[in-house]
């Protein structure tokens, strides 16, 4: 099988002399070019060889993954100022935060704006008054998206609580809308002008459900807004956060101020509201990052074992509480000396922490990469995120199924074309026939000289199955890492218990389409910690190192997590806890 140099040189392409340089920046024509023609003739045959080989290679030593996942790590915490950045919060909520509060999500497919009120410990099982409100509809002028939708009421349980617990919280009104891709590419003003109609929308909405003296209440007292951002910004205080290059599509790379632009744009709606509804001040209080928000809303419900949060979605982040000790000077509070931990926002998708997979970097990676808008900065993100793995699949499916091109369904040709979505739904249908019949209605156009059949329909599913199998398996290690950053499987620092009690969790938090909703991925990433953890635990046994006890690692959904960690947020900042 040809290298990935030997593509590129039958490309007409120059290879880097030395295995870390990037690949060279292609442009999308040569890129399309090199993703349809070059590897399909390049890589035959492929009948010899296993063709997913390199898909698989990092299932084999995951162990190693994660212990040099969690050595890169300790060295990003101690010498980035890019990566594991601190955040001005020193500890995790105590289930006691209560109030209510305007919470907003911007990831980086959908906005998300709510009203969430927090009950704080509710010892009362059973309803909580008001909770019966009927279906709150968001409308009003701002209709950026046929895909925008009101979503109804919501109340706890959630994050892992069972149906028997009384609500911890309650979102009403609240509304989602996917982000329009012209705004990706035009300057942050305009993106935030309109995530500033859609935040007065929401607030129109709830203003019109209150009684009349809520209503006046909150136009004279205002809203106190928690903001969950979804891409890497540099904090000094809760409220300022400086825009740092955005990636997942975006491609401003100005430095702002996030609190600025989102007053700048809601007070543009107070303006124009005129003689119409009258409409709130808000305050910004507080700002913090989606893994971030994750693991405090699992915190404000799973009370002293929610170590981790994890984000997987259209891209992917994590957060951990840190030992201020494991950080440089630079990045240990400043406001709250006497700290002993801070919540790092790791950031680690971007470039350092590509060693641990640099080995396992495929063909199709590489080729990905080089047609992505900022080839290099974000290595496990277009190894795992939503945004990639239907482009992955694209790619290896050119090289497997295409003997020709004219062969394959014009579809194939165009890049990301292959939607992750398709792929889910594939990997979801265990009837081949059934395949067969979801191909062909996603490639209607299939072209004179291609049929999808069972053959073809299984191989294709086997390829989504592989694809998203890695993925699984790189952001277990991943996760594991981090526990070794936090000291939450009691390894470094042995974890002691009264005899016979039983043995907490490690309970990481979740949000995320691909946890959430890809079939059977968080049951293998669930699977392949447990694995590493296991084989850690062993492997210490052996040394005759013995830990006081084992911690059993556990993926726990942190649903609406995005809106209701800034609302715990917020409550927190509100109440000078942190």
């Amino acid at each position: 099988m040809p290298s990935c140099k030997q593509i590129l040189v039958t490309a007409g392409i120059n290879y880097p002399a030395s295995p870390l340089s990037p690949l060279p920046l292609l442009c999308p024509v040569t890129y399309l070019i090199l993703s349809t023609v070059t590897v399909t003739q390049a890589m035959r045959p492929i009948e010899k060889q296993d063709p997913l080989k390199e898909l698989t290679a990092p299932l084999d030593n995951l162990l190693q993954i994660a212990k040099d996942f969690c050595k890169t790590y300790h060295h990003l915490a101690l010498n980035s100022s890019a990566q594991f950045l601190p955040t001005p919060i020193t500890g995790l909520p105590d289930g006691r935060e209560k109030g209510k509060f305007l919470a907003l999500d911007l990831g980086g497919s959908n906005l998300r704006v709510g009203i969430v009120e927090l009950f704080g410990e509710v010892t009362v099982r059973g309803s909580i008054p008001g909770t019966e409100e009927s279906r709150s509809d968001v409308s009003g002028p701002v209709s950026p998206s046929p895909s925008t939708q009101s979503l109804p009421l919501v109340t706890g349980p959630g994050l892992g609580l069972s149906e028997s617990d009384a609500p911890r919280f309650r979102i009403a009104p609240s509304s989602t809308w996917a982000i329009p891709d012209y705004l990706k590419s035009m300057h942050a003003e305009a993106l935030f002008d309109w995530v500033g109609e859609c935040v007065a929308s929401v607030i129109r909405a709830y203003l019109s459900q209150c009684s009349e003296d809520v209503a006046e209440k909150t136009i004279h007292e205002g809203l106190s807004l928690g903001v969950t951002f979804s891409f890497p910004m540099i904090q000094s205080s809760h409220t300022s956060a400086l825009l740092m290059p955005m990636g997942k599509g975006f491609t401003f790379s100005t430095t702002n101020d996030l609190a600025t632009l989102l007053t700048n744009a809601y007070t543009k709606q107070r303006t124009m509201s005129g003689e119409g509804v009258k409409l709130p001040k808000v305050e910004v209080v507080a700002i913090t990052n989606d893994s971030i928000s994750t693991l405090l809303a699992g915190g404000y419900v799973h009370r002293g074992n929610a170590t981790v949060g994890v984000i997987l979605g259209t891209g992917t982040n994590a957060t951990c509480l840190c030992p201020v000790g494991k950080l440089a000077d630079f990045k240990k509070p400043t406001q709250s000396a006497d700290a002993t931990h801070v919540l790092l926002n790791t950031e680690w998708s971007i470039n350092g922490t590509l060693p641990p997979m640099e080995r396992y970097v495929t063909k199709w990676d590489k080729i990905l990469d080089t047609g992505n808008e900022k080839p290099g900065f974000q290595p496990l993100e277009e190894m795992v995120a939503g945004r990639y793995l239907g482009e992955i699949v694209r790619l290896v499916s050119l090289d497997i199924l295409g003997r020709e091109r004219a062969e394959l369904p014009p579809q194939f040709n165009k890049p990301y074309a292959v939607e992750t979505k398709l792929c889910a739904e594939v990997e979801g249908e265990s009837r081949p026939e059934k395949v067969v019949e979801i191909l062909k209605s996603y490639f209607r156009d299939t072209g004179a000289s291609w049929d999808w059949d069972t053959t073809s329909a299984t191989t294709f599913k086997k390829i989504c199955k592989t694809v998203s199998n890695r993925a699984a398996a790189l952001v277990a290690a991943a996760t594991v890492g981090i526990l070794g950053v936090n000291d939450d499987l009691g390894l470094s620092i042995p974890r002691t218990t009264p005899s016979g009690e039983e043995v907490d969790d490690v309970i990481i938090c979740f949000t995320g389409t691909v946890l959430e909703r890809y079939p059977y991925f968080q049951e293998r990433c669930q699977q392949y910690m447990e694995q590493v953890t296991e084989q850690l635990y062993e492997e210490q046994a052996v040394s005759g190192v013995k830990s006081a006890h084992q911690r059993k690692v556990r993926l726990v959904e942190a649903k609406d997590g995005g809106i209701i960690g800034a609302a715990v947020l917020a409550a927190m900042v509100k109440a000078g806890r942190i």
